[in-house]
């Protein structure tokens, strides 16, 4: 629990119901004072810090791993992507529930105290359950506000500072605000370096964020999502920033030749294993179907590799500046 010291210039005040204290008090435990949280539309209350937490995203259980909180974990899901190697071993210890989103029966099997996911579809009763009935069991769910799709509000842009507050809030709800703070400032200046290395750059090209193709559909990067945030702050242009109906909409080959971009930023999603999935595929799909082998992009062979899970709001979406910023200097820009 946190330690309140009991200091006011020198002279004794009330602080606390039944408890005064003087300029040299000690340090005492107190409980934890009620926080409230605010989740796509739902007040969350915490009288106590949760410590069976069920984490039902790769981006989630990421947020709870790099604060250290493993121990307060009782079950992970949902993993698409590489856990990196500084969490591995973290990783490790916390009980894998499913591959993708586990059924119901599961969670509660795990008698969690807290679950945290960064995708609103999941929420409903056919799937991880609905947030308001978990509630009523005494339950919070957080919902990541970048994503509040099945919910009453509308999400925030998924922004940087967006990504930061939500690694506060997390802090705030388990007590390791420290923690928090300075994982954000190492994050921060990976920003300002990168931004720094940005504005070295001989043009500004326009891009094209080629996440996957699904049954032939392409799933492409539009407004307010890591991949816009990272455009705006480099100054160069997402050729569906216009697009605003999800993080990852789906568009038309027709669209994508009519955008004709500059670069392909293509997204890796190699250790999820679907067909498609690899960058390569990727690459090699756009070579080899007519319409996208007219593309400049593809003629010139202006590709940019970037993983995908850090392109969904995490710890590791500055990781895709960084990563975006050096791949365009590699093409000469």
């Amino acid at each position: 629990m946190k330690k309140l010291s009991l200091v006011a210039a020198g002279s004794c005040v009330m602080v606390l119901v039944g408890l005064t204290g003087c300029a040299d008090s000690p340090e005492v435990d107190v409980p934890k004072e009620s926080l409230t949280v605010e989740s796509c539309g739902l007040e969350l209350n915490f009288d106590s810090v949760p410590e069976r937490a069920v984490t039902l995203s790769q981006a989630a259980t990421e947020v709870m791993l790099e604060l250290g909180l493993a121990d307060q974990m009782v079950g992970t899901a949902n993993l698409y992507g590489a856990i990196p190697d500084h969490l591995r071993q973290a990783y490790d210890s916390v009980p894998e529930l499913a591959a993708e989103i586990p059924p119901l029966e599961v969670i509660l099997d795990t008698n969690p105290d807290f679950i945290y996911g960064t995708i609103g579809s999941i929420f409903t009763p056919a799937e991880a359950g609905d947030r308001a009935e978990h509630q009523e069991l005494g339950v919070n769910v957080f919902l990541s506000n970048m994503n509040c799709e099945n919910s009453p509000a509308q999400p925030v842009p998924a922004t940087f500072d967006a990504v930061f507050d939500e690694i506060r809030t997390i802090g705030e709800i388990f007590e390791v605000e420290e923690e928090a703070e300075a994982f954000i400032a190492t994050q921060q200046a990976k920003i300002d370096a990168a931004l720094a290395e940005a504005e070295t750059l001989t043009a500004a090209p326009s891009v094209l964020w080629f996440f996957a193709p699904y049954q032939g559909i392409p799933y492409v990067a539009g407004a307010d999502g890591i991949p816009d945030n990272v455009n705006k702050l480099t100054g160069t242009t997402n050729v569906f920033s216009d697009l605003d109906t999800s993080p990852w909409p789906e568009v038309t080959w027709e669209a994508i030749v009519e955008a004709d971009p500059d670069v392909i930023v293509v997204a890796d999603l190699s250790e999820r294993g679907l067909p498609g999935d690899s960058a390569q595929e990727k690459i090699d799909m756009l070579k080899s179907d007519p319409a996208s082998a007219s593309l400049t992009a593809v003629i010139e062979d202006r590709f940019i590799i970037i993983p995908g899970p850090p392109m969904d709001p995490s710890v590791r979406s500055v990781d895709v500046l960084v990563d975006f910023v050096a791949g365009l200097k590699e093409l000469g820009y």
